[in-house]
């Protein structure tokens, strides 16, 4: 009996996790198509922008994202968004990864036939890998940019970099 009542409770509380969303809540997705990602990487908000580009089959995005999440909380006068380049109609899909995460942050998926391309228009320091994590200004010009599984401490130095570019202080 003492079993089935734990099981009941692991099952209603969700997995355990230590990022984002508390248990229980979908994480929303916004679906872009390439107009509204060239208006979102515009940065028409003002202030810097974190963007992350990942997918749901990529295991070093899988580590990142709650790192990026994380980070996101500790630095409030930063805008993020988690943009996922999964080919077009995987959203319900992207949801769930990113509901599985807990992610607290903005996630948007490039529902577009050629995501990787969409972005290299875009972009011109994207060469087609995942992850990418990309500090843009208020000019909507990236400042810094990290191609790889970027950490806590890279955030951080992306951050310095494209603030001292944009010249402002945090």
């Amino acid at each position: 009996m003492r079993l089935a009542l734990s099981l009941l409770a692991v099952l209603a509380t969700g997995p355990s996790c230590t990022s984002g969303a508390p248990a229980g809540d979908v994480t929303p997705v916004t679906v872009l198509d390439e107009r509204a990602f060239a208006a979102l990487l515009a940065n028409p908000d003002g202030g810097l922008l974190v963007v992350n580009l990942f997918a749901t089959w990529c295991s070093a995005c899988r580590g990142e994202l709650p790192a990026i999440d994380r980070f996101s909380k500790s630095e409030t006068d930063l805008r993020f968004a988690a943009v996922s380049l999964d080919e077009a109609g995987k959203t319900a899909d992207v949801q769930v990864y990113a509901t599985t995460l807990r992610l607290g942050l903005p996630v948007y998926h490039l529902s577009v036939d050629d995501p990787v391309g969409a972005v290299g228009r875009h972009l011109d320091v994207f060469n087609g890998g995942i992850p990418v994590t990309v500090v843009l200004g208020k000019d909507g010009r990236v400042h810094a940019s990290h191609m790889g599984r970027v950490l806590e401490n890279d955030l951080e130095r992306l951050v310095s970099q494209a603030r001292t570019a944009a010249g402002t202080s945090g």
